[in-house]
């Protein structure tokens, strides 16, 4: 039996690391476009080259796992390659190539939820520490420092009080409208959950779909402040305030402050007031889950030649 768990493990990889990588490259191709529609058409993109190649994967292996409970046991016909199969798959165990690959996997998967994880314990360390140093301050949780920054975490928004005494009230009320737009939406939660989906990702996917997403959230979060304030011109100053400050954050939270490759494009998206992308998101996610679903039918009725496929390539 494990030998044959470590077949249906090798499809599952393959197929997830392979549509994981085909996701990204089309996430890149279309991104221009992407954002022409607006930071939510984007980041639920950028989510969807999360979250499919791995439904993908699932699906890949519960069609073959179909044909091998259900389907013709053509194992002693096709005698010639190893099976994915749970009664006849002890041959991939025993081959070298499948228990590296596997390992590999495993071990670069393990490590990144090390990471991952100690990223998260760091950041809740530190946000424990600032919450008892900081003072409530009616919209903010003011902590005094002569250190630069601000974010927002469980449970309010934590800004020095460098940042505050260096901005303008209006500045102020755009920086606090942002990190409000990211705990109204639930950012914190949606970041942790992606985190988790991008430990099955293909090498370099990660980096590039977290990317994407969290420059898409920004932008939205953007919009938002200056929907609130009625003032995308003081948004914008307030983001170029932050940067000089050189203002930092803890990981994995979020911040209003840009990189300094992030400021123009987040300083001219807000200026430019276009599209959130609602409508284009809504559609995006009709269509993966419609095609996710169409996948999965297919798969039951192509189970066999899928099956003889899988096992010819790998085998």
């Amino acid at each position: 039996m494990s030998g044959a768990l470590a077949g249906f493990a090798l499809v599952f990889v393959i197929t997830t690391w392979t549509m994981s990588a085909f996701g990204v490259l089309g996430l890149a191709t279309a991104r221009p476009w992407l954002q022409r529609l607006g930071p939510m058409a984007e980041r639920r993109a950028a989510g969807a080259v999360a979250i499919v190649p791995i439904v993908l994967g699932v699906l890949a292996v519960a069609a073959l796992l179909l044909q091998s409970m259900t389907g013709v046991d053509h194992c002693q016909v096709h005698g010639h390659h190893a099976h994915l199969c749970v009664a006849h798959g002890a041959q991939w165990i025993d081959r070298t190539w499948v228990v590296v690959t596997l390992a590999g996997v495993a071990a670069t998967m393990l490590a990144r939820m090390v990471i991952v994880a100690a990223s998260f314990v760091r950041g809740a360390r530190s946000i424990r520490v600032l919450h008892r140093l900081s003072r409530d301050a009616g919209t903010v949780r003011l902590v005094e420092s002569e250190r630069a920054f601000c974010f927002v975490a469980r449970p309010g928004i934590y800004v020095s009080s460098r940042v505050w005494s260096s901005l303008s009230e209006g500045e102020r009320a755009a920086l606090v409208a942002h990190e409000a737009a990211h705990v109204r939406q639930g950012d914190l939660r949606k970041r942790a959950v992606l985190e988790a989906l991008l430990v099955f990702a293909a090498p370099l996917v990660g980096d590039r779909v977290r990317s994407a997403w969290l420059q898409a959230s920004e932008r939205l979060c953007d919009a938002h402040a200056a929907a609130v304030t009625g003032e995308p011109e003081t948004v914008a100053s307030a983001m170029v305030s932050m940067c000089r400050l050189h203002t930092a954050r803890p990981a994995p939270s979020f911040g209003f402050t840009p990189t300094a490759d992030e400021l123009a494009g987040r300083v001219h998206a807000v200026l430019a007031d276009g599209p959130l992308g609602e409508r284009a998101a809504i559609v995006f996610a009709r269509i993966v889950v419609i095609s996710c679903i169409v996948l999965a039918i297919v798969g039951v009725l192509a189970a066999e030649p899928i099956h003889h496929a899988f096992e010819t390539l790998l085998g």
